[in-house]
């Protein structure tokens, strides 16, 4: 990604655009699935069978809107792309989730700790020379690199995973609904894009400064 951020948003505004529009898509859906959930499981008459079809949708909806997301924005800075890219960064963040939910049985540190080590999976299967040459697993290539760069990780997280969208969750909670709200509901979308957006990039950042103490190298 380049240093120079006014220059690089403007040679890639309309992916960005695009990305701020996956993310209203994303909110919207979510909301209405929500709004669905909520008065299925209130009705006096008592909740449908169908309802669990709709949940299981809310939970798919929030697994991998935010991976396409990511994707989205993080392909803006890849110039060779595949139609395999988004394919390959589903399967290999699905071998990650189930690894990190198997150990979050057991314990719920050792689950975190998982979780933290698989978060450049993604960035593994779109950036890392070694995977796309078939010489590393994704999965035990995001924990070398994470083990060497986790504590700028840890920070980035907690800044632009937890503690700016607990902002805007207490800021814009009541507003998000963009039928009856929508200057606040988009102002909201704003605010929590620029978060993704900022937080994509530092991490991002971090991740190409690890790749050298793991003998790898970037691949555009």
């Amino acid at each position: 990604m380049s240093n120079q951020p006014l220059p690089f948003i403007k040679a890639h505004s309309t992916k960005l655009i695009s990305a701020f529009f996956i993310l209203i898509s994303y909110q919207f859906l979510d909301q209405l699935l929500t709004n669905l959930l909520e008065k299925l499981f209130r009705s006096s008459d008592g909740a449908p069978p169908w309802v669990w079809g709709v949940a299981l949708l809310s939970v798919v909806l929030n697994m991998l809107a935010p991976l396409l997301l990511a994707f989205w924005l993080l392909t803006t800075v890849k110039a060779k792309k595949s139609g395999k890219d988004f394919e390959l960064v589903v399967i290999e963040s699905l071998r990650a989730w189930g690894s990190t939910f198997l150990w979050t049985l057991l314990l719920i540190i050792p689950g975190i700790i998982k979780w933290l080590a698989y978060f450049f999976v993604p960035y593994v299967v779109l950036f890392s020379k070694k995977y796309s040459l078939g010489q590393v697993d994704a999965l035990k290539h995001s924990q070398k690199i994470f083990f060497h760069a986790w504590g700028k990780l840890i920070l980035i997280l907690f800044f632009f995973s937890f503690l700016f969208p607990l902002v805007s969750f207490f800021t814009f909670d009541g507003y998000r609904k963009i039928w009856e709200t929508p200057v606040f509901s988009l102002a909201a979308a704003s605010f929590d894009f620029l978060v993704i957006g900022i937080g994509l990039f530092l991490s991002f950042t971090v991740f190409k400064n690890s790749l050298k103490e793991v003998n790898d190298e970037l691949i555009f």
